[in-house]
């Protein structure tokens, strides 16, 4: 069995923004300085191109939804 490991951005802004668990930016801040990174030998994947996908997906919808209220 191989385990992947999926690594994300750490930006504390963006981070605030998602906050879904009530975290105050400075635990945010904090959980962030204190992240130990992941042992070069574990195999990591790189989802950036599918999160991207998504994005396109979510403001392809939008647009549509937006274009067909419109006159």
């Amino acid at each position: 069995m191989q385990v992947y490991i999926c690594e994300m951005d750490m930006d504390l802004t963006m981070c605030s923004k998602r906050n879904i668990h009530n975290r105050t930016e400075e635990d945010i801040g904090n959980i962030i300085k204190n992240w130990e990174e992941t042992p070069r030998h574990y195999l990591r994947v790189d989802v950036r191109s599918l999160l991207q996908s998504v994005a396109i997906t979510e403001v392809s919808i939008v647009m549509s939804c937006v274009l067909n209220i419109l006159p």
